[in-house]
């Protein structure tokens, strides 16, 4: 009797420890290590030279502010989960951001409009970054088509080919098929608009 007494004490000290661990310590942890992460954030921001800020005339990057910035902050955060404050400043955090996501640290007009806005639903004629990604799955899947970033013939009757006739491919498709993850090789990069001299991945 005395054996089994001491059996369920045990166990129900290892309850009342797991119970205390998860709700109380784990919790405390997460938020104390939270909290320093966003001191050493703010500490290396307070470390780095003053901005000097600007309207978000082309080409943005460092110190721009305005609408087109709140789009690239969208699309950092929507493409690659950047979490980014949507406040159309472009400071450090920002900064640091965009060089992770999109691999530049200054974006140019044609490569905002060929690259960075809504460009959905994918068409023929169309011709840019996306594209590549597209094309770089077609061919993954078998197809026969040339990689030069444009939604041409050949990209036109394999994508029929792939999607059982649809001439055009929408975001869902583009997202449920985890496209954008496509690294795109440096060969392909001069034939995205504004992207020539770039190195991407």
């Amino acid at each position: 009797m005395k054996k089994q007494t001491y059996i369920y004490l045990a166990l129900a000290l290892s309850a009342y420890s797991a119970g205390w661990y998860f709700l109380y310590y784990s919790p405390k942890r997460k938020r104390q290590q939270l909290a320093q992460q966003a001191a050493d954030t703010q500490a290396v921001i307070q470390s780095k030279p003053s901005i000097n800020w600007r309207d978000d005339s082309f080409p943005l990057s460092l110190g721009s502010k305005g609408g087109r910035v709140r789009e690239v902050q969208k699309y950092s955060n929507n493409v690659c989960g950047a979490r980014l404050s949507v406040d159309g400043v472009w400071g450090y955090i920002t900064d640091a951001a965009v060089k992770s996501c999109i691999k530049l640290s200054s974006i140019g007009e044609i490569y905002y409009k060929s690259n960075l806005v809504n460009l959905f639903p994918l068409k023929y004629g169309d011709n840019n970054e996306k594209i590549c990604k597209l094309q770089l799955y077609l061919k993954k899947m078998g197809n026969d088509i040339d990689l030069n970033c444009k939604f041409d013939d050949k990209t036109l009757v394999a994508f029929k080919e792939q999607f059982q006739g649809a001439s055009k491919m929408y975001q869902a498709t583009y997202e449920a098929l985890n496209i954008e993850n496509t690294v795109i090789p440096q060969s392909l990069v001069g034939y995205i608009p504004g992207m020539v001299g770039i190195r991407i991945g």
